[in-house]
């Protein structure tokens, strides 16, 4: 019976908590244009890997420590390489893709940081990056930047990368209706702890909040009414000066 709770609200969150369908989607749309050896820079739990896998040889997983330890990501131990220091513990052109997910608003040199990716990338390997643009901030307080189309370009472009994809990862009203239903469901809701076991706020500390169990026959139904409507409108109405992030694909020249 608790399964199949779990696999209701694990689906009910797959609708509603639109900055993940969003990255969901980035990722199957990335998965198919990888090959060879992939690093998985701030791997967390590797939500993504077994869509990778069908396409690489090899997954292998690294963290930094000073900010997975203590998580619920760590709890689960599925990183293969732990590093702490500012220069990833690889050898020049050891991975023929490097996939890295909404890791670049929490280092202090974003630009450094994505030198280091493309370092570790051999010739003709590609670069799947993910960040975020218009999204709240979190965990705290390793939380620095947010990216344009721009910024992301110019990176590629200062590190020898062509661009294959660059592309946002949903319009205004899908960024309207993520803040909406995250914060009807962590404010009024109460329900970090609970999205946490469902595999969300991987890198934010443990969740001491007890649900609001009795406000849910009212917020549950507006955050999936809201969901819904932000899905619609953002086909129907799209306007990309405004979105959650953005999804880049480069290969290294």
């Amino acid at each position: 019976m608790k399964s199949a709770r779990l696999r209701l609200a694990r689906s009910l969150r797959e609708f509603v908590d639109l900055e993940k369908s969003s990255l969901d989607e980035a990722m199957r749309a990335a998965a198919p244009l990888t090959r060879g050896r992939l690093l998985d820079v701030g791997c967390g739990d590797k939500p993504y890997e077994s869509l990778f896998l069908p396409h690489v040889r090899e997954y292998v997983g690294a963290e930094y420590d000073a900010t997975y330890a203590g998580t619920p990501n760590a709890r689960k131990g599925r990183a293969d390489v732990v590093y702490s220091s500012d220069r990833l513990p690889f050898d020049d052109g050891s991975f023929d893709c490097v996939l890295c997910n909404q890791v670049g608003e929490h280092v202090p040199d974003p630009r450094a940081f994505f030198a280091q990716l493309v370092r570790v990338l051999a010739r003709g390997g590609r670069l799947v990056y993910t960040v975020p643009f218009s999204f709240r901030i979190h965990s705290e307080p390793n939380d620095f930047h947010r990216f344009t189309k721009f910024a992301l370009r110019r990176y590629a472009e200062e590190n020898g990368l062509s661009v294959d994809l660059l592309v946002p990862r949903g319009g205004f009203w899908r960024v309207i209706g993520q803040k909406l239903t995250s914060h009807m469901a962590v404010r009024y809701g109460r329900l970090g702890g609970d999205i946490q076991e469902l595999g969300g706020f991987g890198y934010e500390r443990l969740a001491d909040q007890r649900p609001r169990y009795w406000v849910l026959p009212v917020v549950g139904p507006a955050i999936v009414a809201i969901a819904a409507a932000a899905r619609v409108l953002d086909r129907i109405d799209r306007d990309e000066t405004d979105t959650i992030g953005y999804l880049l694909v480069a290969t290294k020249r």
